[in-house]
């Protein structure tokens, strides 16, 4: 089954749904970080679907992240046990109501769920997702006119990547430098306008 990634990461091809359930129940809480064969929209090879690994990962208290190419059938994807302190997006946690509604969660995964409640970073995203300004950076940008203009006229995309960039600084002085290049950025945009 599978090989060994350029990475030196295993391949672990599964032909279906099943046959990755199997390795994430047998696998989850010993191996490390795996890439999983996908199979591509034409169906011509049997792999499980991105969709079905991902939601099936996720039950198991793994993540998917990286893909990449592996022939003219299929892709790779890296799964590996969910980081206790990332942040679940949105799209993940409504992923976890369907599993739950499906009765498809199991123990490991509602395990990495009290782990993130309990340490905060179940909502660590929330704030970024809804376009929450921190209030060290909504008081940096409405300092300046302009800045807001600039702001104001970012499209969602780069909002959310300039509050992600604020909200994820693990140390002051990398927070502080985020909040000044997202002003800069937001004055040159506001500057053209």
């Amino acid at each position: 089954m599978g090989g060994v990634h350029k990475d030196g990461r295993e391949i672990v091809e599964v032909a279906d749904l099943v046959e990755w359930r199997d390795w994430l129940q047998s696998n989850h809480e010993s191996a490390g970080p795996v890439w999983v064969t996908n199979s591509k929209k034409d169906g011509q090879v049997a792999a499980v679907s991105y969709d079905d690994a991902s939601d099936e990962a996720l039950c198991w208290g793994w993540i998917d992240s990286t893909v990449n190419r592996m022939d003219e059938h299929r892709y790779l994807t890296l799964f590996a046990r969910r980081n206790p302190k990332s942040g679940w997006s949105r799209v993940n946690k409504e992923r976890v109501e369907d599993l739950r509604r499906q009765g498809r969660m199991r123990e490991p995964g509602e395990q990495a769920i009290l782990v993130a409640i309990g340490n905060g970073s179940w909502e660590l995203l929330d704030a970024i997702e809804a376009l929450e300004l921190p209030d060290d950076l909504a008081g940096a940008i409405n300092a300046d006119p302009i800045a807001v203009k600039g702001y104001e006229s970012m499209p969602r995309g780069m909002k959310k990547e300039l509050i992600r960039r604020v909200v994820l600084a693990r140390r002051p002085e990398t927070r502080d430098k985020w909040i000044s290049q997202g002003v800069a950025d937001a004055k040159a945009r506001g500057l053209k306008t």
